[in-house]
């Protein structure tokens, strides 16, 4: 249940923080049970924590425990939840774009939908799906034009920077790009810095 997901996440983020702090750790909560946890190599600075958030719930959780917030979908009342949220504590707000870069706009296509189809039902199903075959059976009835519709797909630049403005407009600080496809990593890297980032830049 989403409710005992949330309550183990605040007992997580609780029990990093405390070792962040260098001393022995003891803590017993609902879901977890520390005892004398220490990290003995610390980082100079405390690492920031970025909580996921995908509804009103968790949209509290992270202002209250995280550093800053993610999210999968270029929704502006999530991000402005959020920073009411925090109140005056300016945290960053991170997007999370999948894209299917490749040369041949038809090869992207078939990638994103093999690939990337089970993101097409929406968080408030996938968070309730229990396994791989769930998500396969879920996504079965999505075609190329409805993954294209959420996935930016090809080699044209003016289709990631459409989809990139709907996360400025909505409000995010941060914008990551996930492409999709383990043998095309290289290649968008490659891309991304000669043709999208410079494109990007000039969006602000």
């Amino acid at each position: 249940a989403t409710r005992v997901r949330h309550e183990r996440l605040t007992e997580a983020v609780q029990i990093i923080r405390s070792l962040f702090g260098g001393d022995y750790v003891n803590f017993s909560g609902k879901h977890y049970t520390v005892e004398r946890a220490k990290l003995y190599d610390l980082p100079k600075r405390q690492v920031p924590i970025a909580i996921a958030l995908s509804g009103s719930d968790s949209v509290a959780l992270a202002a209250e425990h995280g550093d800053a917030m993610i999210t999968t979908e270029p929704d502006g009342d999530l991000v402005a939840a959020f920073s009411k949220a925090a109140g005056k504590k300016k945290k960053p707000r991170y997007g999370q774009m999948p894209v299917c870069f490749d040369t041949d706009s038809v090869k992207a296509r078939a990638n994103a939908r093999r690939l990337w189809r089970w993101a097409s039902a929406g968080w408030y199903v996938m968070s309730e799906l229990p396994e791989p075959r769930s998500f396969d059976a879920a996504s079965q009835s999505v075609t190329e034009d409805d993954i294209a519709e959420l996935v930016p797909c090809g080699p044209d630049v003016e289709t990631y920077l459409a989809a990139a403005k709907k996360w400025l407009e909505a409000g995010f600080t941060h914008l990551a790009f996930v492409q999709v496809g383990a043998n095309t990593q290289r290649t968008f890297i490659n891309w991304a810095e000669r043709e999208l980032l410079p494109a990007l830049r000039k969006l602000g």
